[in-house]
């Protein structure tokens, strides 16, 4: 016979100890089989917050409370159903009240000492604190993990004391590493450091953490998962347990590489802009010493045939200092990007031209070829410019080969539609030549082949490629309203075709000859400017040889002096852009105020469009093109003065 449970709970009251149900944390309460209270502690009073009038009213009064004072009442009767439904169960939950406190509730069947289950044991403990530090820190970490996603760092958290690791995802984006590796060897970060840095970020971080500082920083280049290094800088927060010894670090990897490439550019572009000034100066002066080396050849000439052996040495010399001429031009284009004059190019003329120069310079076991039939449209452009752009293919040929190889030359007329440049803006369709320069070298893999043409990129180690040269051959090509077409298979070869506009029905310009007649002046008076006497003393021997009167002068001021004495007997004056005390804008501007209709040709070693368009303005009737020979130089003369000038005279 089961025992009443009055005793049963008589003996329930026996195996509780007061002073210990008293002094616990937790809020404790005592159910019997009938959901009666034996027993509950003042804690449990407390949590529930019940009043002590509802306290005295009873159990179920009670109950209603407690009822009322869940946010969720339904589940809470719910469980308690269920349990003593189960009366062998125990139970474990959370429940939150109505002003947002939460409980931590269990329950466990209480036994007599016969041990009969007569009831439950409840506890209730308040966990809201604790709740609202978990969420704190969970919201922590992920404002942290989020951070993390939307820099461009690579976030790292270092426990200096187990040696582990925690990186964010963008490790594995930068560097196409894993986040975490539990495979990884201790010093998997150290060993990717670059050789020639790994000494100095070891002894720079370990003087960190052994002395007082609170931070670490260092930039050193890091092995990538492609085998490439990529330029980072490392910083870290230091923190320390209360002996001061460092315990974790918490830092950012920031891949540099992109800065730095830029940087490199930037500088690249620095050094070439001061090669452009340098160039100009160099041009100017170069120029100014070819000039007369021209103008004696014809004077030459005109001493007589001489033999055999000296026109031969007088020719040479003449093709020569054009050869320097045509260098210089070359100078400024690359470094200046000179316009020069658009005319008629046999292109088939300028290929074997370049065909000699690179048999001269390139190594022996490049083996050089040309395909370039006979009647070869004339392309309308800059020859010195389309001779770079053969030369930049020849070169970058000569690069892909170095183990030597085969380098052909090839060209042919074609027609082109609208359907075939139909992808390329600034073409018209009609006729072209296409020109291809083809190498048997390493090939252009397809990961970079969008990229050949940006100015600065290349594959080359530092120090032997600007990555400049295709740039230079994309944009000379563009500006003749031409196309650049490239195919290439790695490890067999490249093949660069040029499609350039070309007009059928135009003669190349041939150029001029010594031997051509010149035509002669009748006694007119020219004064020549200049501040070179070598180029004064030429010119001036050149013109009286063909029938004109000459007057010299060094420099600007003695040039306006000389022009005020002589105003009207001078027919033209032929002055220098470039000189000391009064240059040429200047001197023009001051004979213009002393005879607005004089003639005035400006001559400069500098023929790039700002020298023209600054003579221009100045007042200068033409332009003369340094270096000149006799043969560019009195058919212009006589041109300027029989010229007719505006009004009449």
């Amino acid at each position: 016979m089961a025992s009443s449970p009055a005793p049963r709970a008589d003996a329930a009251r026996d195996l509780l100890d007061y002073g210990v149900l008293e002094a616990s944390l937790d809020g404790i309460l005592v159910l019997d089989e009938n959901r009666r209270k034996v027993v509950q502690n003042q804690r449990c009073i407390d949590i529930w917050k019940i009043p002590p009038e509802i306290v005295a009213q009873g159990d179920d009064v009670q109950v209603r409370y407690v009822m009322s004072r869940t946010k969720n009442p339904a589940q809470f009767i719910e469980r308690v159903d269920y349990l003593y439904a189960h009366p062998g169960e125990t139970s474990r939950d959370e429940i939150e009240l109505v002003d947002g406190t939460v409980l931590d509730r269990y329950s466990a069947p209480v036994r007599d000492r016969e041990g009969c289950i007569f009831g439950r044991i409840w506890t209730f403990r308040d966990i809201t604190e604790k709740r609202a530090a978990e969420s704190a820190l969970r919201d922590s970490e992920e404002r942290f993990k989020l951070v993390a996603r939307a820099t461009s760092d690579a976030i790292w958290d270092w426990d200096v004391t187990s040696g582990a690791v925690w990186r964010s995802e963008n490790y594995g984006t930068t560097f196409g590493l894993p986040s975490t590796d539990a495979s990884a060897p201790r010093n998997a970060w150290s060993s990717r450091i670059h050789p020639e840095d790994r000494p100095r970020v070891i002894r720079e971080l370990r003087g960190a953490l052994e002395g007082n500082r609170d931070s670490w920083s260092d930039e050193y280049r890091f092995l990538k998962r492609d085998g490439t290094y990529a330029h980072v800088q490392d910083h870290g927060q230091i923190m320390r347990a209360p002996d001061g010894r460092a315990c974790r670090m918490v830092g950012g990897m920031t891949d540099l590489t992109k800065q730095k490439e830029l940087e490199a550019q930037y500088l690249r572009a620095q050094r070439i802009e001061s090669i452009g000034t340098l160039a100009g100066g160099i041009a100017h002066d170069l120029n100014n010493l070819l000039t007369p080396i021209l103008m004696s050849v014809g004077l030459l000439r005109l001493e007589g045939p001489g033999g055999g052996e000296q026109r031969k040495l007088i020719d040479t010399i003449e093709a020569n200092t054009k050869r320097g001429a045509d260098l210089v031009r070359q100078v400024l284009t690359f470094a200046r990007g000179h316009d020069g004059q658009r005319v008629a190019v046999d292109m088939k003329c300028l290929v074997r031209e370049l065909e000699g120069i690179i048999r001269e310079t390139f190594p022996r076991d490049i083996r050089i070829g040309t395909a370039i039939p006979d009647g070869l449209w004339p392309v309308i452009g800059d020859r010195t410019q389309l001779h770079q752009v053969l030369l930049n293919l020849a070169v970058n040929a000569r690069d892909a080969m170095p183990s030597g190889g085969e380098l052909m030359f090839s060209a042919e007329n074609i027609a082109l539609g609208e359907r075939d440049l139909a992808a390329h803006e600034g073409t018209r369709a009609g006729s072209y030549v296409s020109i291809r320069v083809v190498d048997t070298g390493t090939g252009i893999s397809p990961e970079i082949r969008d990229r050949i043409f940006e100015p600065f990129f290349t594959t080359k180690a530092v120090g032997k490629g600007s990555g400049l040269g295709l740039a230079a051959v994309h944009g000379i090509v563009r500006s003749h309203g031409g196309i650049v077409v490239v195919s290439s298979q790695v490890g067999a070869g490249t093949t660069f075709e040029i499609r350039l506009p070309a007009d059928p029905a135009a003669g190349p310009v041939k150029p001029g000859s010594e031997s051509s007649r010149r035509p002669r002046g009748n006694g007119e008076l020219v004064l020549v400017v200049d501040d070179e006497p070598s180029i004064v003393k030429v010119t001036e021997l050149t013109l009286k040889a063909h029938g004109y009167k000459v007057l010299t002068a060094a420099d600007g001021s003695e040039a306006v002096a000389l022009y005020f004495r002589h105003a009207g007997a001078v027919s033209l004056v032929i002055t220098d852009m470039m000189m000391p005390v009064m240059d040429g804008a200047a001197t023009i501007d001051a004979i213009r105020r002393i005879n607005p209709r004089a003639r005035i040709i400006a001559a400069s070693g500098l023929a790039v469009s700002e020298s023209v368009a600054k003579a221009s303005d100045a007042g200068a009737n033409d332009f003369l093109v340094k270096p000149y020979s006799s043969s560019t130089l009195l058919p212009l003369v006589r041109d300027v003065i029989d010229r007719p000038l505006p009004g009449g005279l």
